[in-house]
């Protein structure tokens, strides 16, 4: 099984489009210190998960509450939860599925020098979105056409849901190759 490790939602919503099981405990959250947590994932996986405090929450007119836990000095805001216990529940049920041999981590770049950045990690399967155009191999470029004057996150998130067609997700998941639609 492949696991993906994930920013943000992205990673759950590409789990739904395949119909996969989720092997990764990153479902359902976004993350304060990203890089962080990739950069050395073994030692933050590793860590107790600590519940930090509930955060208000909101996205058009709705409005909620969500759990944050921190692993060491790695912030989990996991946004999709309304109970920290079950937050909890899914992150350590998740996390033992695991999969260290067929792993694909996602994120997003607002520079080259972030991207380059990214692009060292010692990952057979990685992506980073970015708004701008590059040939580094992680660097998936969306274009403006398809961000159409909304957070660039949206965008992100629209091509795990088949809402953007940039790449061939097939070829990503199985190969961690990028392969660019001409849509």
């Amino acid at each position: 099984q492949l696991s993906i490790i994930s920013s943000n939602c992205w990673g759950g919503l590409l789990y739904h489009l395949f119909e996969l099981q989720f092997t990764s405990p990153t479902v359902n959250m976004y993350i304060g210190n990203y890089m962080k947590l990739i950069s050395n994932p073994h030692y933050y996986f590793d860590k107790e998960l600590r519940f930090v405090k509930m955060m208000d929450a909101e996205f058009n007119d709705y409005k909620w509450k969500h759990p944050v836990f921190a692993l060491g000095d790695v912030t989990l805001y996991m946004n999709h939860f309304y109970d920290p216990e079950v937050a909890r529940e899914k992150w350590e049920t998740r996390l033992i599925k695991l999969n260290w041999y067929n792993t694909l981590v996602e994120g997003s770049a607002g520079n080259e020098e972030a991207l380059a950045e990214f692009d060292q990690l010692p990952y057979g399967k990685k992506v980073c979105f970015v708004d701008f155009k590059t040939d580094l191999p992680s660097g998936y470029y969306i274009p403006p056409k398809f961000v159409r004057g909304r957070p660039f996150w949206m965008a992100i998130n629209d091509t795990s849901n088949n809402l953007v067609q940039c790449f061939d997700m097939w070829d990503m998941l199985l190969y961690g190759k990028k392969t660019p639609l001409n849509i």
